[in-house]
């Protein structure tokens, strides 16, 4: 198909790339922070303006979509003008091609796409698909920014806890500039990850007070609130687990509108003090893991150390590494299959195994309660979204109204032998 003809260019936008070493850090890694991202800016953006049709076309030629997991056409758009474009790492035109009604959006590469952006990133597909990890699972997501923090901060924790050793979560929330509650999360997905060692107080349930017993006996509690058996209960509950939170408490006791109040109550008695906080700061230790510091000194080191000296020599070697295209096309689906196992966007499950999760679960609670699940209750069981059960409604399931509730039950003429349909 011969190339359209640009009539016009009705607007053009270019941002510049930041000098500020910090700020530069932040904008690598929110452009890298997944493969997607990566194959895209290391492969598929040139000199010549694109519409998110045209880079989604030149990503097949890398990913096979008969193979692996490819992003549907807006999300070519979204990347571009969402995460480069706001840290200059493309040009977006509206473009007016002759012979078309309405203008279109395109994107190209900019200078500093070419100097700082294509490297980074294929040194980031390179390492992803070598090391066996997404980087996405390493630097977490970003909202539709490309100023986003979330990267940034767990590439200074991991180069922080790989540099200073062991460090309390209230050191890496002064240093870093952090709240407890912030950095938290973030420590979780490390430790998930096995890049560090992580401990304190209570680390699944951030955000929920924890209590611990101080003295006395819970008959001495006096009534809070007018609740004397909450109160009885709270504090025989407390005293017994030693020290809890109030979630914990909400998940046992029938009154959970009253815990805190009956809680705030019994520490004013002098019974019961909170911990979470006070003890945390003693309690709580991170420190690398040997994955982590590996992740750190081949990753984070040879980036911080091109984007401080504007020198990007050493790692321009891994662009050379891709211009054997079968190369670069082996990578990216590599790095893709890495991606869609834990991309909040794919999910990592098979559609027939969803599909058959749904009619099992339909089929035992019409057994147990004599009719069928309401969608929500099948959504919450199998982690399923409503949609999905369009395609299998007619077929293996039977929908109708009771009220108004709308039900789904097994179709009493649906053969097992039949299987599933895919959707």
């Amino acid at each position: 198909m011969a190339e359209r003809k640009i009539e016009r260019v009705l607007k053009r936008t270019v941002r510049r790339f930041p000098e500020d070493l910090e700020k530069r850090a932040e904008a690598i890694l929110s452009t890298i922070n997944t493969e997607p991202k990566q194959i895209l800016l290391a492969f598929c953006l040139d000199d010549a303006a694109k519409t998110k049709s045209q880079l989604r076309s030149l990503f097949t030629d890398f990913v096979d979509p008969q193979e692996h997991w490819v992003p549907a056409v807006s999300s070519f758009g979204n990347y571009s003008h969402f995460t480069f474009v706001p840290i200059g790492m493309v040009a977006e035109e509206l473009i007016q091609y002759s012979g078309m009604g309405s203008p279109v959006l395109t994107w190209k590469i900019t200078e500093a796409g070419k100097r700082y952006g294509r490297p980074s990133a294929a040194f980031a597909l390179k390492y992803a698909v070598e090391h066996g990890i997404s980087l996405y699972s390493i630097l977490g997501t970003t909202p539709s920014s490309g100023a986003s923090r979330s990267p940034y901060n767990r590439f200074r924790i991991l180069t922080l806890l790989n540099r200073e050793g062991i460090l309390r979560e209230t050191d890496l929330s002064i240093k870093i500039g952090l709240k407890h509650y912030n950095i938290g999360p973030h420590l979780q997905r490390l430790k998930k990850i096995g890049f560090i060692y992580y401990d304190s107080v209570n680390p699944e349930e951030p955000g929920f007070a924890v209590y611990k017993w101080k003295h006395g006996k819970p008959e001495n509690a006096k009534t809070v609130a007018y609740c004397k058996t909450l109160t009885q209960k709270v504090a025989e509950l407390i005293y017994r687990k030693k020290q809890i939170s109030t979630h914990e408490i909400s998940n046992v006791v029938s009154n959970k509108n009253d815990v805190s109040r009956v809680v705030s109550g019994l520490v004013k008695q002098g019974l019961v003090e909170p911990v979470k906080f006070i003890g945390r700061d003693i309690q709580s230790e991170a420190y690398v893991l040997e994955p982590g510091r590996e992740f750190v000194e081949e990753f984070c080191e040879p980036l911080e150390y091109a984007l401080e000296h504007d020198d990007f020599s050493h790692i321009e070697n891994t662009t050379r590494f891709f211009a054997d295209f079968d190369v670069a096309r082996d990578y990216a689906g590599k790095g893709m299959d890495l991606y869609s196992k834990v991309s909040p966007h794919k999910s990592p499950r098979d559609m027939e195994q969803v599909q058959r999760s749904a009619i099992d679960f339909v089929r035992k609670y019409q057994n147990e309660h004599g009719i069928g699940p309401r969608a929500k209750e099948i959504m919450k069981r199998c982690r399923l979204h409503v949609r999905y059960l369009t395609p299998l409604v007619g077929h293996q399931l039977v929908k109708y109204r009771e009220g108004r509730a709308v039900r789904y039950e097994i179709n009493p003429d649906y053969s097992e032998s039949l299987g599933v349909l895919s959707l």
